[in-house]
């Protein structure tokens, strides 16, 4: 057990090698919330946060606002993993809730108990080996083209380490969208995952441009996120 002695949030900003667009915006950095949190034996945890306020509810200006108030309540307190949820919920419910901070605290201090223990994380929640999440590639929205391209790509970099899905971003717009999927298909034989990141303003409308890919590449569609 080691008890927390500092707790030190950092703005996070990193230049995107390329701009990254979805449905309602195009990035060009990514702007996170970054913490570290320092023990009394020497021992320091690293977490990280992802806020967007149209996706996660939160901005980067407050999740740091929250990782500054939080520390009160974290300094002082012993970290084992009987008590990590004990620890979460009370800088939860004695602050406005930031998912994104709270993330990267729960992360930090997880870091913190794997080193402190010598293990990996899946092993102190009681696993024999690591369950290996299978991941995506992500198309931001370009012109059909330019997706079609993406796809090929990825296939050429990335098809020898196992590639078996790709993540496409929807625009809202249903025939572009058709568009993009055809394009997609046409290069890539794996799963696919949709994300429109709320681009679609009428229900009816998602389903029905959602019904209408599905009858294009069927099963392969895994997932579709925020039509």
């Amino acid at each position: 057990m080691v008890t927390i002695t500092e707790v030190i949030p950092y703005k996070m900003d990193i230049l995107l090698a390329e701009p990254f667009s979805i449905s309602f915006k195009t990035y060009t950095h990514s702007h996170g919330s970054f913490v570290v949190i320092k023990t009394d034996e020497g021992i320091e945890g690293y977490g990280e946060g992802c806020p967007d306020k149209p996706i996660t509810g939160d901005s980067q200006e407050e999740s740091l606002i929250f990782l500054e108030k939080a520390s009160k309540y974290l300094v002082g307190a012993q970290v084992d993993i009987e008590n990590i949820h004990g620890i979460l919920d009370k800088v939860e419910r004695e602050l406005f809730p930031s998912q994104t901070a709270r993330n990267a605290i729960d992360i930090a201090i997880y870091d913190i108990l794997g080193k402190l223990e010598d293990k990996p994380i899946y092993k102190m929640l009681g696993s024999s080996s690591p369950n290996i999440v299978p991941t995506t590639l992500t198309i931001g929205l370009r012109s059909i083209e330019e997706t079609k391209e993406s796809a090929r790509k990825y296939m050429e970099r990335f098809e020898k380490n196992g590639l078996r899905r790709i993540k496409l971003k929807l625009s809202g717009d249903p025939e572009s969208d058709l568009q993009r999927v055809s394009a997609v298909i046409d290069v890539f034989p794996g799963e696919i995952t949709l994300d429109a990141n709320q681009g679609y303003k009428d229900p009816k409308e998602a389903v029905k441009t959602l019904e209408e890919i599905y009858g294009i590449v069927g099963k392969r569609v895994i997932l579709v996120e925020e039509p």
